[in-house]
């Protein structure tokens, strides 16, 4: 296994492990054999076993403010505003128009989800 993987990503070594393990348990049941699967060790699991992403840290509100106080340019001022204090997604942020400023009241407006015919 691990010259076919050499200098592969752990991802795809991951993925080759799990198919193998499926060959030999699909020729285990097919075949009807009397035979142990080679990948069902618990050290071969924990060698490939999926990596869990890291969890993504906050960054302090000092340092976000301070990034927001430092930024020139008024639109990307206000971007950065309204994603740090509303929790608006770019893609949000983006879609505001003036018809949804009111004063000092920003509306935003959730379009329904339509449903996708296949």
């Amino acid at each position: 296994m691990e010259l076919i993987t050499e200098n592969q990503a752990h991802g795809t070594k991951h993925l080759r492990f799990v198919q193998l393990k499926a060959f030999f348990n699909f020729c285990k049941n097919k075949f009807d054999l009397d035979i142990k699967n080679p990948c069902d060790s618990k050290i071969l699991n924990k060698t490939y076993a999926r990596q869990r992403p890291k969890q993504r840290e906050n960054k302090p509100k000092e340092s976000i403010d301070e990034i927001i106080f430092n930024t020139k340019n008024l639109r990307d001022r206000l971007l950065l505003e309204l994603q740090a204090r509303v929790g608006l997604r770019i893609g949000e942020v983006l879609r505001l128009r003036p018809i949804d400023i009111e004063g000092r009241k920003i509306i935003i407006r959730v379009p329904k989800a339509e449903k996708k015919k296949r």
